[in-house]
């Protein structure tokens, strides 16, 4: 608490009060200005290139509305709807020339990141390392930084509503919303679950040091030929004769 008026008048105490109220005022209308991360929701996606998404933004701006410099400190706090922002570059997680892609969809979620500088000059041009060796950086078409309009789109933030049940404590996971479709990493063994599983390749190798064992009603292969090369062949370096043809159970 300040100190009190006395013989002397004023106490520097009461004299830098208002100074120091102004000043914070001034702190929380710069920091306003300032945009660093917020969760959004996807209003639209476009695969692109470069994939970018439409959002809106989860959470309502507080404001703090300007006070005049002189006069009395009365500022007004209310809460505001962010524009929406178009096209926000996607993060699409890869490196080294591959990729890892998700289906956007409109109502997902994500965390929008908003960048110290200016993206439009990268965005239209990227940047590449040159014969020098260095990186031929872009100029900024713009002075903005941390701005509603250079929003990155980070994809894997959750609301309590959208988070995911059954998470795997022991594993890594490749799956769908309600784990009907999951690909299992864990450090003994690889699981695949999914109503259908489809292989398409030229050659399919297995190399296994133990048993291998499928099990499913029938076996497809993609045709006639393959079918009856494959039910006629024989194996060989087995611990016996020379086994006949592949007979399917009855």
């Amino acid at each position: 608490m300040a100190s009190s008026s006395n013989n002397f008048g004023t106490t520097i105490e009461q004299r830098l009060l208002p100074d120091i109220e102004l000043f914070r005022i001034l702190k929380e209308l710069v920091f306003q200005q300032l945009r660093v991360a917020v969760p959004a929701v996807v209003l639209s996606f476009d695969a692109g290139p470069p994939a970018t998404v439409k959002l809106a933004v989860a959470i309502r701006d507080r404001v703090q509305h300007s006070v005049p410099i002189s006069g009395p400190l009365s500022p007004v706090t209310d809460f505001r709807t962010l524009p929406v922002m178009d096209d926000v570059p996607v993060v699409v997680y890869g490196a080294g020339g591959w990729s890892v892609t998700i289906p956007i969809q409109p109502g997902d979620e994500c965390l929008a990141v908003f960048s110290d500088s200016c993206l439009d000059a990268w965005l239209q041009n990227g940047a590449a390392i040159g014969s020098d060796g260095l990186v031929q950086s872009q100029v900024p078409m713009s002075p903005r930084r941390h701005n509603l309009s250079d929003a990155i789109a980070i994809f894997g933030l959750r609301s309590t509503p959208n988070g995911l049940s059954d998470y795997s404590l022991d594993s890594m996971q490749l799956r769908n919303k309600d784990g009907s479709v999951v690909i299992d990493l864990a450090d003994d063994q690889v699981t695949i679950t999914a109503p259908t599983v489809s292989v398409n390749c030229t050659t399919l190798t297995a190399d296994c040091s133990g048993s291998a064992q499928v099990t499913a009603p029938s076996v497809v292969l993609g045709s006639a030929a393959s079918h009856a090369d494959f039910m006629l062949h024989e194996h060989y370096n087995v611990a016996g004769p020379v086994t006949g043809m592949v007979v399917p159970q009855p």
